[in-house]
Formats: C-alpha cells, structure tokens, sequence
C-alpha cells in the first residue's frame, strides 16, 4: 500500500510536472524538499506499528518461551528488514526518477528557450525578408518602369530615324554598318540589309571621280575626331546619277572610347541642279551687269555733254536775254509805258529763274555722278553752322533750335551737308508765318535702324500728298505761298539714296513736319 501510495505520488508529481515547465520545475524542488522526511517517516512508522502489533499479541497469547521469543523477535526484524529494503529500493527508484525528472525538465527548458530564440531568429529573419521582398519588390517596380521607358524610347527613336527623310547611319570602328535607316533604298536603291551585309558596297556606289576625296573625308573624321561634311555623287542600279549631301562625326562611349562614325545623308540632287542654274543665272546677269553698266557708262557721257551744253550753249543766250532785258529798263524807261516796263521785267525775272533752274540741274547731274568720300561726319555741328547762318540773315526771325549732340555717321560731308542744308532750309520758309518757331535735329530708332530727323512746327502737310514731296518742281502748296525752286527734296533724296539710305516724312496740316532719313 504505502509502495503504492508513493509511486501515485510520484507519477501524479511527474505527470504535473509534464504539463507545465513552470509547475515540473516547483515539483521537482518540492519533491526534493519532503521526499526523505516522507521516506523516513514511511520506513519507521510501519516499522513501530508492527513491533508494536507483535508485542500485543505476544502479550495476548500463552506464556512464550525463551525460544518463541526468539522466533518472534527474528521474524518482527526480519519482517521490518525487508520493508526497508522494499522502502530503500523505493527511495533509489524515486531519486533516480527525481533526478530524471530534473535532467528532463532542464531539456525541455532548453528546448523551449531554443525554441523561443529559434523563433526569436525566425521572426527577425522574416522581418528582413519581408523588407529585402518591399525593396525587391520596388527595384522590381522601378525596373520595368524603367523598361518600359527605354521601350517606348527607342520606339521614338526607332520612329524617328526609320522615317526620317535622310539617310542615317552607323559605322562601328571596323565601318561595317550597326544602323542603317530605310531611307538608303529610296536615295541609293539598295536596302538596309545589302549595305548591313556588303561593308564595301557604299565605297563601290561613289562616283569614281568623287572616291579619293570621300576617303580623304572620313579620314580625317577618323584620325582627327572632329565633325565634317561632305558632297559626292554616287551611281543608282539604274545608272542614274544623284548628289549626296553627307555629314558624319566621332562617337564615344561614356570612358571617351572610339565607338564609331554617326552620319547622315540627303539626297541634294535638286539643289545642285539649282546651284548649277542659278550659277548659270549669275552668268547671264553678271553679263547684263556689265552691259547695262556699259549703257550707263553711255548715258552718264551723254549727261555730260547734255550739262555742259546747259552749262554753256544755254547760259550765254540767257545771259544776253537778261543783259538785254536790263538794258531796256535802264536806258529806254521813258520811252515804255507801264506795261512794256512789266513785260520788259518778266522777262529779266524769268531769266533768272532759268538760270536758276540750270544751276540746280546741274547740281543734280554732279550729286549723281560724283565719287563719294565716306568719313566720319559729325551732322549736329553742321546742323547748327546752318542754322546759324539763318539766323544771321534773318534776324528778325524768333527760332528755338534743339540739336541732339554728337550726332555721327559716316558719309560724305560735301553732300551731307547739301541735304541737311536743304531740310533745315525747308523748315525754316515752312515756320515763317509764326512769330515764333520750333526746328529740332535728332536721331531715334525704327524698325531697329538709326534714323536721323529734322522736326518743325510749321504749316506741315496732307499726308495724302506725302508722296509728291520728293518729286522734282513739285509743290504741294499755292504758288506764290513759299518761294522756291522746288527741286529742294528731290536733292535731299539723291544724296541719301547715293549714302544707301532712305528718306520719307510725316506731318499734319498746321501741326508741323517731320522728315526722317537712315543711312
């Protein structure tokens, strides 16, 4: 029984102890705490009772002799010997099953704190793997995004040089082709393909006269590395002849390596057709130049000749007309009546007018024909020197003159100051009926080109009749109104346009008068 008692004890310790790590590790140190206190207790208690039993039932039976105690005695030893024996052994059995419970516990905590580091490992391992499949994930993400970028630009790249309308190409360093675009089948005849497969077939399509100078081109592409253009013909299968513009540079990888040749080639038969006609255009026109400058030449001769028979076979019987004219006034005055002194007086002034007219024609004839002589002229002083004059005879007259200073270009003084003269002369008869008067000379801007200007605040002009001031004799004012030649703007015109300049003018009627002119 108590054998029985202690083995459900300990197997109900150790089953505990197997449910729980925390529960088998308490069991064990209680059972090593209590198990020889109960071991003892198990031993001598059983070991009193049954000397005691022994003893009372001695006392209850017959006298026992000396002998039957003896007996009694061997027997009650022996009796209590083997429950201690049976009890020892039980002891050893629980201290080893003690002990083996100790051994296996300390295992299974092991195990379980392997267990616990294992998974400890597990989780932080998964943790990295599950950020290392995030950061795969994107490069992965960003990969084919990138793919697909490069896709769709070689697309348009591919779009553009497979339907461009040159002839691109490139020669890797051996020069056979890497690329060649499908506009070669169109300008030479031959596809993409014969030029990939025959590396000599665009040396054997030049012209032969052009051959030497293409080899001397990409020579010095090649051993030069600069960039270079170039013109040759090359032979069709057909036999016709086409132009080639080509031009072709180096190209190098991201280490400065020589990678190849890139180039293009255009088909520029129809511009050299049109060099040659317009070549031969420059031809027929250098030869009209020069016949129409012969013809120019002629008519310059005959203007001279026209000018000095003005200058001589007109002026003289002018000169008589006006002697005579003067000569009636001055000897036969009492002789005419009024008006034979009026006729006789006419005619003197038309004479002079004449004379006039003939000086100014052939102030013209010399602006046209003179050689100019360009230099550095300073128009603001001159405008003031000319205005001055004005002011000395007249010096009635209230003017307020404004130059711009420092006023240069370059020209030829003599008939710059012709024209300026001529401007600042036309504003000054033009201000005369107000008592007081405006005249400006400066220099502004249009359409980006300096231009020069005199201003006044004058009678001015209709704009409408804007374009009838630069003819000669021409007037847009009463006869009578302003005293002139009218021939003042025609000479004004002339020099600027010698100068390669033009002139025009703006102005309203009564609001003054404003004439531009470039140079």
């Amino acid at each position: 029984m108590w054998l029985e008692f202690s083995r459900s004890f300990v197997s109900m310790d150790a089953a505990k102890m197997a449910n729980d790590s925390t529960r088998k590790k308490t069991s064990c140190a209680t059972l090593e705490r209590y198990a020889w206190p109960l071991v003892a207790a198990w031993t001598i208690l059983p070991a009193v009772f049954l000397v005691g039993s022994v003893v009372r039932e001695t006392n209850h039976m017959a006298p026992i002799t000396v002998v039957g105690h003896r007996e009694i005695l061997f027997n009650s030893l022996g009796y209590v010997i083997l429950w201690m024996v049976g009890v020892g052994g039980i002891c050893l059995v629980g201290r080893r099953l003690v002990r083996c419970e100790r051994e296996r516990t300390a295992a299974e905590e092991a195990l379980l704190q392997s267990r616990e580091d294992l998974e400890s490992k597990v989780k932080e391992r998964t943790a990295e793997l599950e950020k290392a499949n995030v950061r795969l994930k994107c490069e992965v993400v960003e990969r084919m995004r990138a793919e697909e970028a490069l896709r769709e630009s070689e697309m348009k790249y591919r779009i553009v040089a497979d339907n461009t309308y040159g002839w691109e190409f490139w020669l890797n360093p051996e020069g056979r082709f890497i690329y060649t675009s499908p506009a070669c089948l169109d300008i030479t005849g031959y596809s993409a393909d014969d030029f990939a497969a025959d590396p000599d077939l665009f040396y054997r399509i030049i012209h032969s006269d052009d051959r030497s100078s293409f080899r001397s081109h990409r020579h010095e592409v090649e051993q030069k590395f600069k960039s270079d253009v170039a013109a040759f013909r090359i032979i069709r299968p057909d036999g016709s002849c086409r132009w080639i513009g080509h031009v072709c540079r180096p190209v190098f990888d991201n280490n400065g390596n020589f990678i190849g040749i890139r180039g293009s080639n255009r088909d520029i038969s129809e511009r050299k057709q049109a060099e040659v006609e317009i070549w031969k255009l420059n031809e027929e026109l250098e030869q009209r130049v020069l016949k129409r400058t012969a013809q120019l030449e002629a008519s310059n001769r005959e203007l001279e000749g026209f000018c000095y028979a003005i200058s001589h076979d007109l002026r003289a019987p002018l000169n008589r007309l006006e002697g005579y004219s003067r000569a009636i006034l001055e000897d036969c005055s009492e002789l005419l009546d009024a008006q034979g002194r009026f006729y006789a007086e006419r005619i003197e002034q038309g004479s002079l007018q004449l004379k006039r007219v003939i000086d100014v024609l052939l102030e013209l004839s010399r602006l046209t024909r003179s050689e100019l002589t360009v230099q550095d002229v300073n128009l603001s002083e001159i405008a003031r020197s000319i205005i001055q004059e004005l002011k000395e005879m007249h010096p009635d007259r209230v003017v307020e003159f404004v130059a711009a200073p420092d006023v240069m270009v370059k020209g030829d003084v003599a008939m710059l100051t012709i024209a300026l003269k001529n401007l600042l002369d036309n504003a000054w008869k033009y201000t005369a009926k107000h008592s007081t008067a405006g005249i400006e000379f400066g220099i502004t801007e249009h359409k980006r080109r300096r231009v020069c200007y005199v201003r006044d605040d004058g009678v001015g002009f209709d704009m409408k009749f804007a374009k009838k001031l630069f003819k000669p004799f021409e007037s847009i004012h009463c006869p009578g109104e302003f005293p002139g030649n009218g021939i003042g703007l025609a000479t004004v015109q002339r020099v600027i346009q010698r100068h390669g300049g033009r002139i025009w003018a703006e102005g309203a009627i009564e609001k003054g008068a404003t004439f531009y002119f470039s140079l």
